[in-house]
């Protein structure tokens, strides 16, 4: 019987988004293929193809690559229904929204799974997903600063300033001034996937870069990065992610 080819995780940083891929040795292939399906990218190698030529063809072919992982995100993705009874995640789990009259409940409010917004009777779903986001902003902001001061002390680093991100393909950034900006959909996200960007970022104030040292500063208080950075991927078309 013929071996199966092998399949390694790899990943690497297109237009600034970093992208997980599949690389597979294929001694059939004359040339590096590239495919993208409900998996996610998978890219064909010929047999003695060095990793370098492979990283030149994705950094060649990057908008082709980001135009079909977003297509695919879009496609996967489950719009947000801004109406009574609709499931909204929340930290993991689903929270039903429901309306009351805005004289009564001034402003969004979680009381035992349930988030109550105040709604006006001229209000249309604009209206109404503007109160929300505004509401997860200030919850995201608030959790932000509490897990970047744990994770700040883990990893033996200062406090950057924190500042909330509205990317639509990145979870975080981080720069040379010492500042990180978390997307607030991540408050959407269970806690260890909001750790593990947490821990990337205040990773790149040690290694400005995604080296084995970077990965290493990452590993070395999330062990289980490689898991959840997965998990996080494949959920991110629910939260509004591309």
């Amino acid at each position: 019987m013929k071996p199966l080819a092998q399949r390694l995780r790899r990943t690497i940083v297109l237009a600034g988004q970093e992208t997980d891929y599949t690389a597979r040795v294929c001694a059939r292939s004359r040339n590096i293929r590239l495919t993208v399906s409900a998996r996610g990218l998978a890219v064909s190698i010929p047999r003695g193809v060095p990793q370098t030529r492979v990283d030149a063809v994705l950094l060649e072919k990057s908008a082709w690559i980001l135009k079909h992982l977003a297509a695919l995100a879009a496609r996967l993705a489950t719009p947000i229904q801004w109406r009574e009874g609709e499931r909204l995640p929340y930290r993991g789990h689903d929270i039903r929204l429901s309306f009351a009259p805005l004289v009564f409940v001034p402003q969004p409010v979680l009381v035992d799974g349930e988030l109550r917004v105040g709604k006006a009777v001229e209000w249309d779903l604009c209206d109404i997903e503007q109160a929300i986001v505004r509401w997860y902003r200030a919850q995201a902001k608030a959790c932000f600063a509490e897990r970047v001061a744990i994770y700040s002390d883990r990893m033996g680093v200062l406090r950057p300033r924190i500042l909330l991100s509205n990317a639509k393909t990145r979870w975080g950034s981080c720069n040379a001034r010492r500042e990180v900006r978390l997307n607030w959909r991540l408050i959407m996200a269970p806690q260890e996937q909001l750790d593990y960007v947490v821990a990337h970022e205040l990773a790149h104030l040690l290694e400005m870069n995604h080296s084995p040292a970077f990965w290493a500063h990452v590993g070395r208080v999330f062990p289980d990065y490689a898991r959840v950075r997965k998990a996080l991927r494949l959920s991110g078309p629910r939260y509004g992610m591309l």
